[in-house]
């Protein structure tokens, strides 16, 4: 017997051969035709993407809600417009040297007119008492 093949347990002596090589020959593959599924027209497609941009444009034209003027701003909002640290301004309203905000319930607010005038009385120069 040959040192590749073995006999299979329970078969009475008899050798396996799957482990053996064998030519193979290669089978013709059976090749169908596939055709891709037919393209819409690019006219098509474009009349079907201009219908839904406009409906999208309706869309937002309905969602968008007009602007609303602030009344007044928080201490985030005003150091941020102001361009300094909630901080600063925290120790400039100490100081003195800044208006103190208005209490709405919990929260602290600088009503925008307020801030404008103590503003145009800087920039003027009269330096308008903080209140």
């Amino acid at each position: 017997m040959p040192k590749t093949q073995r006999p299979r347990p329970g078969t009475g002596g008899a050798v396996d051969d799957s482990r053996q090589e064998h030519s193979t020959v290669p089978t013709p593959a059976l090749t169908v035709p596939i055709e891709p599924p037919a393209a819409p027209p690019i006219a098509d497609a474009l009349v079907e993407l201009n219908r839904l941009l406009s409906r999208l444009a309706e869309a937002l034209e309905r969602s968008a809600a007009p602007p609303v003027d602030r009344l007044a701003l928080r201490l985030g909002e005003l150091a941020q417009s102001l361009g300094i640290s909630p901080r600063l301004l925290q120790a400039e309203v100490a100081a003195g040297r800044f208006p103190r905000p208005r209490k709405i319930g919990r929260a602290s607010v600088w009503p925008v007119e307020a801030l404008r005038e103590f503003l145009s009385q800087q920039a003027a120069g009269r330096g308008g008492t903080a209140r």
